[in-house]
């Protein structure tokens, strides 16, 4: 009975010993990125540290907001939304090559990139 109770009291630390923290490699891909190369469309996509991500898109008089989680897998960054409005549905799994300082979106898809900002 002592060993249940123990057992039972423990586990929630050990639970939180062992998130799942992404690695150094995915952390240095976390910052502040901007749209560069698609005509008429402006768009932010925010990279957490933590696995988090938020993301807002215009194009014309439409626009739109995600936010979710993101993970990198070989060589892209993956998106999952969460919560999307509007034309946020554009971050919906959206995987992102990694190329240096850029997320690149296939080209079968509009192309463009992501660029890191500098801040």
């Amino acid at each position: 009975m002592k060993k249940s109770l123990l057992f039972a009291l423990a586990l929630p630390l050990l639970s939180a010993c062992t998130t799942d923290k992404p690695d150094r490699e995915t952390q240095a891909l976390a910052g502040l990125y901007t749209l560069q190369g698609v005509m008429e469309m402006g768009s932010l996509l925010r990279l957490r540290a933590d696995g988090s991500f938020e993301g807002n898109v215009a194009y014309g008089a439409a626009d739109g907001y995600a936010k979710g989680t993101w993970r990198r897998v070989g060589g892209k960054v993956v998106l999952k939304p969460k919560a999307v409005i509007g034309l946020g549905e554009l971050f919906r799994d959206r995987a992102l090559r990694v190329d240096g300082l850029c997320l690149r979106i296939a080209a079968e898809e509009g192309g463009g990139c992501y660029l890191r900002s500098p801040h």
